[in-house]
């Protein structure tokens, strides 16, 4: 499997961007309950670090801003150790531009909606003889062909969100349904292509509940709360191999089709000597954990299992079926100090 970003703004926080975390809006929304927004005057671009340092990948975004044809606007860009190499750039025409090194280097045939959600689905290979692919709402926008190593990097690290600017006018961007894929597997090696995330939170107890709430004596409604709420309320333990489990609510498969699933979390290690911890789901019975363990720190972070393609317990593709029965699941593993 070669997925290497997911994410939908779901949990309603800016977790997910380890810098300059961008603003949680719940209109306009592409999917589910939430999207993402940045505005220029108001801060600076969203920073999302890259889980490697890559040359040639696949990245979709889904992006809605006011007042096309009256702004330029810097949509996203990649850089590697702080240089930009390639981005994605709006022109005051409402088209579509490739820079490299913060030069333009293609212009884009179709027009970019006003007030509209745009599907942008990339690829990007950096090089000499390198290239850059874009696709906006399923169809080629822009190909290029040439020297795609921005101020002579060869590498990408992280990405950049961002917004426009022109006339002293600062316009949101809004921006939904993140995905990255590398070249790598037999999985998720090409086009990101459309995708919706969707959130199924935690409704019930679910057949372990090890840890500690940390009042009362409902678990479930300790960790139900999007956007969670820090240290109001949690669950927790000190303990080793202690689980925890959830039910989540029904899943409304009306005209979807479901291309994996993944558990996620916010959380931290409360005596900040690193501990871990392993997420994940039981479904028919048994328990699937993420492969290797997540290290936590003091502050809250953006946990997330592995992603699942199909339902490990049957080797099928997810249904309603499957889902409506399946608990989320978190392991302590074992306890540092």
């Amino acid at each position: 499997m070669t997925r290497l970003l997911t994410d939908g703004a779901e949990f309603g926080d800016g977790l997910f961007f380890e810098l300059n975390p961008p603003n949680v809006y719940t209109s306009p929304v592409r999917s589910g309950v939430y999207c993402y927004g940045v505005q220029s005057f108001a801060g600076p671009p969203a920073v999302k670090l890259l889980p490697s340092h890559i040359s040639e990948f696949y990245f979709r975004f889904c992006s809605y801003i006011s007042w096309v044809g009256d702004q330029a606007c810097n949509l996203c860009y990649f850089t590697h150790v702080g240089t930009q190499v390639v981005g994605l750039y709006l022109d005051t025409s409402g088209k579509l531009n490739f820079t490299v090194g913060g030069s333009i280097v293609a212009t884009g045939i179709y027009p970019f909606v006003d007030s509209y959600w745009h599907l942008i689905d990339m690829h990007i290979a950096i090089g000499t003889s390198g290239s850059l692919q874009c696709k906006l709402d399923g169809v080629m926008d822009m190909d290029y062909s040439g020297n795609t190593r921005g101020n002579s990097e060869t590498q990408v690290d992280r990405v950049y969100f961002d917004s426009g600017f022109h006339l002293g006018f600062y316009p949101t961007h809004y921006f939904d349904d993140i995905a990255m894929n590398d070249l790598n597997g037999s999985d998720d090696n090409t086009w990101c292509g459309d995708g919706h995330v969707e959130l199924l939170r935690p409704n019930a107890e679910g057949s372990l509940d090890e840890w500690t709430p940390s009042s009362g004596s409902v678990h479930y409604a300790m960790v139900d709360d999007f956007p969670p709420n820090g240290d109001t309320d949690y669950v927790g333990t000190i303990l080793p191999n202690k689980q925890e489990l959830f039910n989540l609510s029904a899943f409304d498969d009306t005209n979807k089709l479901v291309r994996r699933v993944y558990s996620e979390m916010r959380a931290r290690d409360m005596s900040a000597v690193g501990q871990v911890l392993k997420l994940g789901v039981k479904t028919s019975g048994s328990t699937y954990l993420c492969a290797a363990d997540r290290v936590l720190t003091y502050n809250y972070l953006c946990v997330k299992g592995d992603e699942m393609l199909v339902n490990p317990a049957t080797g099928s593709a997810w249904d309603k079926t499957a889902l409506d029965a399946l608990q989320f699941v978190v392991n302590s593993e074992n306890i540092i100090g």
